[in-house]
Order: C-alpha cells, then structure tokens, then sequence
C-alpha cells in the first residue's frame, strides 16, 4: 500500500503564497487561479486568500495601477488595450477606471504621435498615401489606441 504525503500545513501554504505574490504585482484572480492549481480543498483557498489580503499582499487597485502604468510606459499599450487585459483578470470597472485616469493624458498623446513617426519610417516610399495611412493606423488600433487618438496623432504627422 502506497504511503500518503501529509498534506501541507496552512503556514507553508500562507509562505508559498507570499513568495508568490511577492515575485511580482498580483491581482486577486490571478492568485487564486495559482493557489487552486495546487489542489488544495476550497475552504482552505478561501482561507488563505482571506490572509492574503488582509495582509495586503494582493489589491486589485494597486495592481490596476501598476500595470495601466507599467504597461503604457514600457510597452506603449493604449487604453482599450490594458482595459481588455484589466478585466480578463476579473478588476472592477471602477479599479481599471482609476488605473486609467493615472495616464498623463498629454505623454498619452504624445505617445502615438511618437509611434505614427516610428510606424511612418518603416514603411515603404513606394506605397500610396491611404495605403501608408491604414498601415499606421492599423498599427495604432492594435497598440490599443482610440480611433480619436489615432486621427489626432496622423494630423500631428501631417
């Protein structure tokens, strides 16, 4: 007869969820999608996810934050985009709201002004004026940028 492992104790548990949350910002989805991968009774999910905010080591509203931030500065996403991957990690529409407005709506703009040029230099002389213009604004679209955005940057290039 094949021995049992003991199951782990809350305490190892509560570490292995820290060391986990730590790593990085977490949402509270995401880390109950990581803590129910381990297999453990429901109840004891609750528990820890219970501790684990209470201890503030999980707040949809600062992960909002970070990552709206994170996400606009480093990769040069827009707003539909991060506000698509905000609620696919289940954040309030209030959370993702709030993690918008800490945009500077001004480096925003700049910003797809800085990708129109970027996406204009990579295209070929060859191509017509709309094709050059649907290139780059298909660019943009995909970045996450409103079509407003988008007009106001193509202007800026004119």
């Amino acid at each position: 007869m094949a021995k049992k492992k003991p199951e782990p104790g809350f305490d190892s548990l509560m570490e292995k969820a820290r060391r986990f949350c730590v790593y990085r910002e977490r949402g509270r989805f995401e880390t109950e999608q990581k803590i129910k991968s381990w297999g453990i009774p429901y109840e004891l999910i609750k528990k820890l996810m219970g501790a684990l905010e209470e201890e503030k080591f999980i707040d949809d509203t600062r992960f909002a934050a970070i990552y709206a931030r994170g996400k606009f500065n480093s990769n040069k996403w827009g707003k539909i985009k991060i506000t698509a991957y905000l609620r696919e990690m289940r954040i309030s529409q209030a959370d993702i709201r709030d993690a918008l407005q800490g945009i500077d709506m001004e480096k925003y703009e700049q910003t797809a002004v800085d990708l129109v040029k970027k996406k204009a230099a990579t295209l070929k002389e060859t191509d017509d004026f709309y094709t050059r213009q649907a290139k780059i604004t298909n660019y943009l679209l995909q970045k996450g940028y409103e079509m407003h955005v988008v007009k106001n940057a193509l202007r800026a290039l004119k």
